[in-house]
């Protein structure tokens, strides 16, 4: 499954550009480290196992992403607040070369993918002691040098989420806080590629 997905996502799926505006929820803690991604490897992520890489996860909205970290639920389709720790929300500006969007129902069809796999309860599938297919996803997406995922929100249906794969943002690529005045001194605002695709070391 997994060499299948690879192939599959190097050869089929037209990867493409994305230019545009994401949100992410930063607890108030970690102010000073709102881009990191450290978290994700510590605890794993939809489309990380625990351990394996890094993923940075934005959501195409604000509220959304109130949502993936907890603050706001749904019920019968009315929002509601949910008592949590502080978080701060930034808009993150990204500039990427190589995106696959799996919103698109043609191209989850060209890898046999379905959609309830894409937003299932994932933490529940590791417990159970198996794999859930975006970890399977996100890894070969990682091996086929692809930058991020586009991916359904599995908390707002309609909405999206942004998945970076660290390791593999591009020279050239980056993603950025917009307006990042009043962090504090030296905190990282903004992440630059570094990665070389296999073809360009040639």
């Amino acid at each position: 499954m997994h060499d299948n997905l690879r192939r599959l996502l190097e050869s089929a799926i037209p990867a493409a550009p994305l230019r545009g505006s994401f949100f992410r929820g930063v607890p108030l803690a970690h102010i000073g480290t709102p881009l990191s991604a450290i978290g994700s490897i510590r605890r794993g992520g939809r489309y990380n196992a625990k351990g394996a890489f890094e993923v940075s996860y934005l959501a195409d909205r604000p509220d959304n992403s109130l949502r993936e970290v907890g603050m706001l639920t749904d019920d019968g389709g009315t929002p509601i607040a949910a008592p949590s720790p502080s978080f701060i929300i930034c808009t993150v500006d990204v500039l990427l070369q190589h995106v696959v969007d799996l919103c698109d129902d043609g191209t989850r069809r060209k890898i046999d993918v379905r959609l309830d796999e894409l937003v299932s309860a994932w933490r529940l599938i590791v417990a159970q002691g198996n794999v859930p297919m975006t970890h399977t996803l996100g890894a070969a997406a990682r091996e086929a040098e692809i930058e991020a995922l586009l991916v359904p929100s599995a908390k707002h249906p309609g909405s999206s989420n942004l998945a970076i794969i660290r390791d593999r943002l591009r020279e050239g690529s980056n993603f950025s806080i917009y307006k990042a005045d009043g962090f504090p001194a030296g905190t990282e605002t903004t992440v630059r590629g570094t990665y070389r695709p296999r073809l360009a070391r040639r």
